[in-house]
């Protein structure tokens, strides 16, 4: 095997390996745009009486602002495009509002449908994505759907992802769903939920 390297053949070869790397770079710092985390879409519910973490992704440098419930919050995002704003402690509250979120450039994004409440995490094994419209549940969803008043439990589902690193960005199938479409919520989750809400409620 023929191991002999010269330096100007070393040139040819790391020149196309630098262009292309700074085309890379180039390519990703356009790419950047203002974006809301995963947990942050339509029909959210936003913790209660605790100080409530919002954030996303922004170009380094751009200030975003956050607007709920009568508090403004303000941002700047740092070197590698992240940034967080924390609300001051919620009073639960059944009332749909909207959420603005807004950056110095003029681009923005609206959410409606949010409430604050209780937010619990589910986490377990295959028991954990049993749905409820499958399960010994059946009468509870057919219960919330044929109840009058709009029972103010949701689900979001968080992709899961076999990764060697931690992953920046979460992936969500349709985000935050209503009680409307609980037959696909987890079972194990849409019981306890309904248990807490007739002790809340």
């Amino acid at each position: 095997m023929n191991l002999e390297f010269n330096y100007h053949n070393m040139n040819k070869i790391f020149f196309p390996l630098f262009l292309a790397l700074s085309m890379a770079l180039s390519v990703s710092a356009a790419d950047y745009q203002l974006e809301l985390a995963v947990p942050f879409t339509d029909n959210m519910i936003l913790q209660r009486e605790s100080k409530v973490p919002i954030w996303g992704f922004d170009a380094p440098g751009n200030q975003v602002t956050v607007e709920f419930a009568g508090q403004t919050k303000t941002a700047v995002a740092d070197k590698n495009g992240d940034w967080m704003v924390k609300l001051d402690p919620l009073k639960a509250s059944r009332e749909e509002r909207g959420l603005e979120v807004k950056n110095n450039r003029g681009k923005s994004i609206s959410l409606k449908g949010v409430l604050v409440g209780e937010v619990w995490f589910s986490s377990g094994q295959s028991n954990m994505v049993w749905t409820a419209g499958k399960s010994m549940c059946n009468q509870l969803v057919r219960e919330i759907a044929a109840s009058k008043e709009d029972i103010p439990i949701r689900e979001i589902n968080i992709n899961t992802v076999s990764a060697l690193y931690p992953q920046k960005k979460a992936t969500s199938e349709g985000g935050w769903k209503k009680a409307s479409g609980a037959s696909g919520f987890s079972a194990l989750s849409l019981s306890f939920a309904y248990e807490l809400y007739k002790e809340l409620n």
